[in-house]
């Protein structure tokens, strides 16, 4: 430590601020560090703890989140040779203005068109922005739910909760598997309790909007959920297609 700085340094590293002592003590046996006033000392020593901090909490977020892979960036989702977005809406995401605005994003393409990928890029940066994020596959989701439903139904409200205080849950191959009537309840339950309480969901899925009454279930009872669930999605937030260039 410099002699000069060794009391505030002690000071901060008592308070748990180590990477404030260790930026403090590298300017003041810097010749930049007898450059700066007092005001710019002190903005680059809490802008490097400040810097750690945010690292630290996106690698939380991260972890939280569940995704295997966290590599994708939503700078690569532009047209190109392979795919073609609706570059409007893809710009308007970009600023994550939907999630603190409570809307929710369906994004729409064939098989391997990049659907996952685009999920994966935005909860990256949603985990960015320290928005408390949840990557779930949709079988992975209704099976857990369903069997938790039949073996006990307090534990079941309580998983519903649970996917309910994510401020960002993106549910993959979205209705990519019929479920009963049964299934199809949860899900419209958890879809409007997300609603009501003012969180983005996003998914993604192969079929058309206007396909899910028959996407979702074989049985008719199940078509007028389906349209509650549809709304809630469509109409309260964004649509994504995603062309894959032959």
């Amino acid at each position: 430590m410099a002699k000069n700085s060794q009391d505030i340094e002690l000071m901060l590293d008592d308070l748990g601020l180590g990477e404030m002592s260790r930026r403090l003590d590298e300017l003041v046996r810097s010749p930049q560090g007898m450059d700066l006033n007092p005001l710019q000392l002190m903005r680059e020593v809490v802008s490097s703890q400040h810097l750690l901090h945010c690292n630290e909490r996106f690698e939380r977020n991260l972890r939280v989140s569940r995704m295997v892979r966290q590599d994708a960036s939503v700078e690569n989702l532009r047209s190109g040779e392979k795919r073609i977005y609706n570059e409007n809406v893809v710009d308007q995401l970009r600023t994550l203005e939907f999630i603190s605005d409570r809307k929710n994003v369906t994004v729409v393409g064939e098989s391997d068109a990049g659907k996952t990928y685009f999920l994966r890029a935005f909860c990256v940066e949603a985990c960015r922005s320290d928005y408390r994020t949840l990557f779930i596959d949709y079988v992975d989701l209704m099976n857990e739910l369903l069997i938790k439903k039949r073996k006990d139904l307090q534990k079941y409200n309580k998983r519903l909760r649970y996917y309910c205080r994510f401020q960002v849950l993106a549910i993959d191959d979205f209705v990519i598997e019929k479920y009963g009537a049964e299934a199809t309840g949860m899900l419209y339950s958890l879809i409007k309790k997300r609603g009501e309480l003012g969180k983005t969901t996003m998914v993604s899925t192969q079929h058309s909007p206007d396909e899910w009454d028959t996407s979702l279930s074989d049985d008719s009872s199940t078509w007028p959920q389906a349209d509650g669930i549809r709304p809630r999605l469509i109409e309260n937030g964004y649509l994504v297609h995603i062309e894959k260039v032959k």
